[in-house]
């Protein structure tokens, strides 16, 4: 806060914690209209800064709240995504053991199936064997 020199007519008293510091003016300036009316305008600032500092802590509240959900959500979406991939990765060892059990011992064990979303059409099931020529009618 900005206060007055010490060898003005004017000094402040910071007397009390929350009295937001009352100025004391000389009683010569004291029925002086300027003055009086920038005091009353001093106050006025003071209420304005000090409801919009309120606003802005209730704001910085609200968004740090906002931020610790998005950071749980954040979490908790990255721990399922994590239990998903583990769970494709047992499926698609699954699949390929049952692959290698159907096709038998004796074919050929280097290929490894994996299946990519260019081999799902929508509205069409996933195949998982050779692909069949179509048979003329």
């Amino acid at each position: 806060m900005v206060q007055p020199q010490p060898d003005g007519p004017m000094q402040w008293d910071m007397s009390g914690e929350d009295s937001g510091g009352v100025l004391r003016i000389p009683p010569e300036l004291a029925g002086n209209e300027v003055v009086i009316r920038l005091l009353c305008d001093n106050q006025q600032l003071r209420e304005a800064l000090r409801r919009s500092n309120q606003t802005l802590r209730q704001r910085c509240e609200e968004m740090e709240g906002w931020q610790q959900k998005i950071r749980e959500e954040r979490e908790f979406l990255s721990c399922r995504f994590q239990d998903a991939r583990l769970l494709v990765e047992k499926l698609a060892l699954e699949n390929h053991s049952l692959q290698c059990m159907v096709n038998g011992p004796g074919s050929s064990s280097n290929h490894s199936y994996t299946s990519s979303k260019s081999d799902v059409l929508p509205g069409h099931p996933a195949r998982n064997g050779p692909l069949e020529e179509p048979k003329p009618d």
